[in-house]
């Protein structure tokens, strides 16, 4: 059900990193694994239960063991587990919960009803969870002058979107409310950045944040981007580490 899920993202967004299917399907397998031995062993201890609340237990036993694969290939991947193209974590929790419901189902083949009921109501809070996580960011194309330098690039970096880690450190923090800062091209021979907000800032802190960077003597514009998603032709990419 996860690559399901994930044929149907891709399909929204115009088939817009098909390639990562592959990588999906693979790390899908061991939770295809985990899935079953998990739910096999509750319906075990759940076979006196009433059939209610065996869908209930095994749909959060599916779920649970979706989220905690998710968790551990999070720290096996790293940040690259962000790099998929779409949302890996809400596919992989809701084939789990949809896995806990058949389950239950093949358990007591006529209580379908409930099965039918119950994963109705999952999906509308997946459908809930998927439009609220994947709200497009917002981002500003920040133009540096002609007669900027590499110093003047360096307070960029350290001074306008970041701080230094440590002194000497080559490191930066992105400033609070900031996800990403990338070079996304040039113009007359200097960096254009494109800086990207964290997703749910509200619009008041965008716009001191907008206000912040017109007001740095070495930025000439910032212009702000279409509220879309959008791959950033990044050159150099820094991303938030708190």
């Amino acid at each position: 059900m996860s690559l399901g899920l994930a044929l149907g993202f891709l399909a929204a967004n115009d088939w817009f990193g098909a390639g990562d299917l592959v990588a999906m399907a693979t790390w899908t397998m061991p939770l295809a694994g985990m899935l079953y031995i998990s739910t096999q062993n509750a319906i075990r201890r759940l076979s006196h239960s009433s059939t209610f609340w065996r869908y209930v237990a095994l749909m959060v036993v599916g779920g649970l063991t979706a989220a905690s694969w998710t968790f551990l290939s999070s720290l096996l991947l790293g940040g690259s587990i962000g790099a998929f193209s779409f949302p890996v974590a809400i596919c992989w929790t809701a084939s789990g919960v949809f896995a806990g419901s058949a389950a239950a189902w093949n358990s007591s083949p006529n209580s379908w009803r409930t099965g039918v009921a119950l994963m109705f109501c999952a999906a509308v809070l997946f459908a809930g969870l998927t439009m609220y996580t994947l709200v497009p960011e917002r981002q500003v194309r920040v133009v540096m002058r002609p007669d900027s330098n590499r110093a003047d690039e360096d307070r960029f970096w350290s001074e306008v979107v970041g701080r230094q880690e440590a002194p000497g450190s080559s490191g930066h923090t992105l400033l609070d409310g900031l996800s990403g800062v990338g070079v996304s091209g040039s113009e007359q021979g200097r960096p254009v950045f494109t800086v990207t907000f964290r997703q749910h800032l509200s619009q008041n802190k965008v716009d001191a944040i907008v206000a912040q960077l017109r007001g740095v003597p070495f930025i000439a514009r910032v212009e702000i981007l279409p509220r879309r998603q959008e791959p950033m032709r990044d050159h150099e990419t820094l991303s938030n580490t708190r």
